[in-house]
């Protein structure tokens, strides 16, 4: 496993393939641009919109405050270091960062002038840039992850076991992540050098050769994940790794159960991690509901022409009714009937059981409304019960319950929150014909870390990401499937792991 490496001079990072420097410089020339189209912005409506009159100090301050603006942004510790940029997630660090400068000015000027109406212009060039400071950070974010923008960061994973397999993978498939998997360190790698993942990348040498291929490779970042090498080890690593200037991530052991909601504690000089575990009851609980309500609500009230619409072609398209209903299981493993509108013949089963590319068995209007999602608009009605919620894990049929929670991993803990519409793994890419593994780690990440903000965040990439799913374009022959008239439909075995998969269309 071992090879050795020529020594050659080190390199620094930053004068290799990739310069988080320049990553920096962009989003900070964006963050000013922005800054100063609000504080123009401030003054024509301060001036001309408003007719008002702006003292000789009031364009100083709204300088002062696109400086302090600049400068929160480029030094908030949660926007940098990190190897994806996504505007959804740094959405709300951004605008708390404009308002506490902003707070922060505004004060100063009541401080100083003793009246709060001289802070009028820091308090319209706040609104604006409540709005321009996150597009820019978008357009900033879209320019950097775009395929052909600049060089890939070097990324070197230390310990070649599942957990580092499983990073290499979610790095290569993620496009928000400009970097590339150069190889592993590991002296007794867990997992078998014919798997596929090792023949792409391959394990370079051991933890102590970590320097020579720092030299070698050029790399950027380290990531250590779950490894054999000792804790001595471990400490050298990150020392030698400062030394060459190379940022480090770790995996933590118990990554599992770790939220983002965790906090860590010093006693005494070792960090104490508290798993701060999120609970959708009482309060959230109560948060989540009325959020479900009105969002459904309103959803409701803007869509009901194209309900109306549906439910008329379904009833002309074919015979039979305009809804189809399907015992699902949902919170506390309570069973309730989802409702969506039927996409398929009544005498579905005596044409055939086989689901193919083409399905002769869906009708004209299914053909439609199933590859963009339309069928499933009427289980906003299910949110109203309370049956389902907007956001949550896909609810699963009761006989395919009974088959994951004995072969699959932590598959019950999913129904500790009611069901949702659609959810944190759909997002991420788990629809259809896809592994039930991934998928529950994805809902259960998403119950640990349930916030407001992450229901808003999935609802919004579910509106941009609506559409033909993979599996949907690319539909193969199915077994033992249950389809949303009641019959089966055939599956595929699992490529990616060995536990079963859901049904084709279910969540």
């Amino acid at each position: 496993m071992h090879r050795a490496i020529e020594s050659a001079p080190y390199v620094a990072s930053s004068s290799g393939s990739y310069s988080r420097l320049g990553e920096n410089a962009m989003t900070v020339t964006f963050d000013t641009a922005a800054a100063l189209f609000s504080g123009v912005g401030a003054w024509w409506i301060w001036t001309q919109l408003l007719d008002r009159e702006l003292r000789w100090w009031q364009p100083v301050m709204l300088v002062i405050l696109a400086v302090v603006w600049v400068v929160s942004l480029s030094r908030s510790r949660s926007l940098s270091g990190r190897l994806r940029r996504s505007l959804l997630d740094d959405l709300p660090t951004i605008m708390g960062q404009v308002l506490l400068a902003s707070m922060a000015v505004v004060l100063s000027v009541a401080l100083i002038r003793l009246n709060p109406d001289n802070a009028g212009p820091v308090v319209v060039a706040t609104g604006l840039g409540i709005l321009t400071v996150p597009t820019a950070r978008g357009f900033s974010y879209a320019l950097l992850n775009r395929e052909r923008s600049g060089a890939r960061r070097k990324v070197l994973i230390v310990g070649a076991g599942k957990v580092g397999n499983r990073v290499a993978h979610l790095i290569s498939k993620n496009p928000q992540i400009r970097a590339e998997v150069v190889g592993f360190l590991d002296k007794e790698p867990l997992v078998s050098s014919n798997e596929s993942s090792q023949a792409r990348w391959p394990v370079l040498a051991n933890s102590y050769d970590l320097g020579h291929i720092l030299r070698e490779y050029r790399v950027d970042e380290v990531i250590i994940a779950f490894s054999t090498a000792p804790h001595q080890r471990f400490l050298e690593m990150i020392w030698e790794c400062d030394r060459h200037g190379v940022n480090i991530s770790f995996v933590p052991r118990l990554f599992e159960t770790t939220t983002v909601q965790s906090v860590v504690e010093d006693i005494g000089g070792i960090p104490l991690m508290h798993l701060n575990r999120v609970r959708l009851q009482g309060y959230n609980a109560v948060i989540k509901r009325t959020f479900d309500v009105l969002g459904a609500g309103f959803g409701l009230a803007l869509l009901w022409p194209l309900l109306l619409l549906i439910a008329v072609a379904v009833k002309l398209d074919s015979p039979g009714p305009i809804l189809f209903s399907q015992r699902r299981v949902g919170y506390d493993g309570e069973t309730f009937a989802m409702y969506k509108f039927r996409s398929m013949r009544v005498d579905a089963e005596q044409i055939g059981t086989w689901t193919k590319k083409q399905d002769p068995r869906r009708t004209r209007v299914g053909r439609f409304l199933r590859p963009l999602n339309l069928d499933e608009l009427p289980q906003l009605f299910n949110v109203i019960k309370g049956d389902m919620s907007l956001v949550g894990p896909r609810p699963e049929q009761p006989s395919y319950v009974e088959l994951f929670e004995e072969s699959v991993y932590r598959y019950s803990h999913r129904h500790r929150v009611k069901s949702g519409i659609t959810g944190w793994a759909q997002v991420n890419g788990f629809r259809g014909d896809t592994s039930i593994d991934e998928r529950i780690l994805f809902d259960n990440y998403y119950i640990e870390n349930w916030s407001l903000w992450l229901d808003i965040k999935i609802i919004i990439l579910t509106l941009f990401k609506a559409g033909i799913s993979k599996p949907e374009r690319d539909a193969k022959p199915r077994a033992n499937v249950a389809s949303d008239h009641g019959q089966h439909e055939p599956s595929g075995a699992d490529t990616t792991t060995s536990s079963p998969r859901p049904p084709s269309r279910g969540p």
